[in-house]
């Protein structure tokens, strides 16, 4: 499902009563806030609206028409849990790009030039986020949103660990302090994990309660007095015990979400994420999942064990060794 819309604008919208009182998959809004996704600004058409754009003078009227319609809604709600998904979405002024794929692809890219785009991948793990804008200018945004159905088996009396790492670079002019006019710049990230009971979907995870795993960022660099250089790197992370020999069933959910408003101020913001927000499960010995989307971190390079490290440092110091006593024979001859 790929959504192109022109917001009007951060003006708040005014939404009929009727509409209020419906699910969120059935209602528009353009409102300033960080809903589930890490998606700052989003401007809808709703379903509704899309559907019957004459008929709410009618539904307000008939109480019978609206149990109906209110049945409607929550089929519709439930028909759109997913199992898994991908999300790249990118704004540039007043124009989206809003690249929702559900049960389908498993890798999107999305991006209104060069300067701008998301890219997510379910078989990577991964969210690649850019953005480049030169003020005056409006405000610029990617984000990328991940989400997948995990089948855990053999995980009693173990530990589960979930982790979403991100690094990036952040280069800005100073804000101009004679100018009336703020320079907005920010990071949000989301890691989420639920019991494939609780409901939790790409519309809601980031605000729904009852996580086992929960971990967020929000990081501001408002109005720099000076020029601003930043590189970042954060990891999200959570666990928790497993006690039942039953198989798991888990909805994971990660997000990365960049932006910059640089208003009247001059200069150009660049914010380089593309060395990606990464998924990880840290699982012990025997524990095994698959997914719904059958591809979920499938070309993820595995991080070797701390065993590992320690026979691959041995290795190289027995390398060393050995090319230092070839030089010391050379030298004899």
């Amino acid at each position: 499902m790929r959504r192109r819309s022109f917001a009007p604008g951060l003006r708040p919208a005014t939404t009929p009563s009727v509409l209020q009182s419906l699910p969120p998959q059935l209602r528009g809004s353009v409102t300033l806030h960080w809903p589930a996704d890490g998606v700052m600004l989003r401007s809808e058409i709703s379903p509704l609206q899309r559907m019957q754009p004459k008929a709410l003078p009618m539904i307000r009227r008939s109480s019978t028409r609206l149990r109906l319609l209110c049945a409607a809604a929550a089929w519709l709600a439930c028909s759109t849990a997913n199992a898994y998904f991908v999300r790249p979405y990118v704004q540039l002024g007043q124009g989206v790009i809003d690249g929702l794929e559900q049960d389908g692809a498993t890798e999107r890219t999305e991006g209104f030039t060069a300067a701008l785009r998301a890219e997510v991948s379910l078989d990577q793990g991964t969210s690649r986020n850019f953005l480049q804008v030169t003020g005056p200018g409006a405000f610029a945004q990617s984000a990328g949103t991940m989400g997948d159905r995990l089948h855990v088996v053999n995980a009693q009396n173990t530990t589960l660990g979930f982790s979403f790492a991100f690094d990036g670079m952040i280069v800005s002019p100073a804000r101009d302090p004679n100018l009336n006019s703020t320079m907005q710049i920010g990071v949000v990230a989301n890691l989420r994990v639920f019991d494939a009971s609780a409901g939790a979907t790409y519309a809601n995870f980031a605000s729904k309660a009852g996580a086992l795993v929960s971990d967020s960022v929000f990081l501001q660099f408002n109005n720099p007095t000076e020029p601003l250089s930043v590189q970042l790197q954060r990891t999200l992370a959570g666990s928790f015990a497993v006690a039942s020999a039953s198989p798991l069933d888990l909805d994971v959910f990660a997000s990365l979400s960049i932006f910059a408003a640089p208003n009247d101020n001059p200069g150009t913001v660049t914010m380089d994420f593309m060395n990606t927000g990464t998924f990880r499960v840290q699982a012990a010995p025997g524990v095994s999942f698959t997914s719904d989307s059958g591809v979920f971190l499938s070309q993820q390079a595995p991080i070797p064990e701390p065993g590992s490290w320690a026979l691959m440092a041995l290795g190289l110091l027995g390398v060393g060794g050995a090319a230092r006593r070839m030089r010391a024979l050379s030298t004899i001859s």
